[in-house]
């Protein structure tokens, strides 16, 4: 029986390695999808990465759409107002969102705050510091313990 097999060289592990999740990345935009679903709701948000940038995009299975889950231009604009920091609509400082009252008003954590978007009238306000939970401490569920 003989060995037909050629030894691997070092441009084969190289091409092997290109392959791997991690180098892959690079070459797929927005190929990963983590659903971040609404509370009590039967929609989801997610962001998606692409050479544009990124954009928070909301998801309605029930109906088949998927569209933008806010305007990102008005919110730019709104957090650079508020905060005193530019920034652009395809590069948010943030990579999460919590939809509050029913889409009537967005919160997300930037610049070293906590913040409040509207989108009805298009105001963005910090919102009170809140002192991080001890790590070490669970609340009760009538979050007085």
């Amino acid at each position: 029986m003989s060995n037909s097999m050629q030894p691997l060289t070092r441009e084969d592990y190289a091409r092997a390695e290109s392959f791997l999740p991690w180098n892959l990345k690079k070459l797929v935009s927005a190929g990963e999808i983590k659903p971040n679903w609404l509370e009590g709701e039967e929609r989801f948000w997610y962001l998606r990465r692409g050479p544009q940038g990124k954009e928070f995009i909301l998801v309605d299975p029930e109906k088949g759409s998927h569209q933008p889950a806010f305007d990102h231009q008005k919110l730019s604009a709104a957090l650079s107002v508020a905060s005193g920091k530019a920034c652009t609509h395809d590069q948010l400082p943030f990579d999460t969102i919590e939809w509050v009252e029913k889409d009537s008003r967005l919160n997300f954590n930037a610049h070293g705050k906590r913040w409040e978007y509207i989108p009805a009238s298009g105001a963005c306000n910090p919102l009170p510091d809140v002192t991080p939970p001890n790590p070490n401490e669970v609340l009760s569920p009538d979050k007085k313990w």
